[in-house]
């Protein structure tokens, strides 16, 4: 398991995604940290909410590969 899954830099105006993520993993940081880029001030757990749900949702509709 990584250290981090991602991270948003403020200052730097940065999103780093952990590399060995994929699929639905890698769909969720990355939404995960967009969101904490856009609304820095919403709480982690309603973070992780919205994150995930719009993972599984864009999963569900196809726009991912399974492989990826």
């Amino acid at each position: 398991m990584p250290a981090f899954y991602g991270e948003c830099d403020y200052a730097s105006r940065t999103i780093t995604v952990c590399s060995t993520l994929h699929g639905i993993d890698l769909l969720d940081t990355l939404i995960h940290e967009v969101i904490h880029a856009r609304w820095p001030d919403l709480s982690e757990e309603a973070v992780l909410e919205v994150a995930t749900l719009l993972a599984h949702v864009i999963e569900a509709e196809g726009f991912t590969d399974a492989d990826d």
